[in-house]
C-alpha cells in the first residue's frame, strides 16, 4: 500500500505515514533564480538534489553557501514570496 502524504504549511514539513523516523519529517525547500523568481518547490533537500542534479543545497539552507547550481535555496518557511 502507498503512503499517505499530508503537508503542514505552518512548518513546511511533509509527514509520510508508514515510513521510518528519518523519513517522517522532511523540510520543503524552494529554488530561486538570480533575479529572485521562484523556480520550483521540493518536498525535501534530497528530492531537490535528485531532481535538479545539484549538490550542496543543504549547505545553502544552512547558511554555509550563498548558492548552488546557479540558484538560491531556502527552506520554504524561511522564504517570503513576492513583496510581502
Amino acid at each position: 500500500m502507498g503512503s499517505r502524504i499530508s503537508i503542514i504549511t505552518d512548518y513546511s514539513e511533509v509527514i509520510l505515514e508508514g515510513r521510518n523516523a528519518n523519513e517522517r519529517r522532511m523540510k520543503a525547500v524552494v529554488q530561486i533564480d538570480k533575479e529572485g523568481n521562484l523556480v520550483a518547490t521540493f518536498p525535501s533537500i534530497a528530492a531537490a538534489e535528485r531532481a535538479c542534479k545539484i549538490r550542496h543545497i543543504s549547505e545553502c539552507v544552512n547558511g554555509i553557501r550563498n548558492s548552488a547550481g546557479g540558484y538560491f535555496w531556502f527552506l520554504q518557511g524561511d522564504y517570503i514570496y513576492g513583496n510581502e
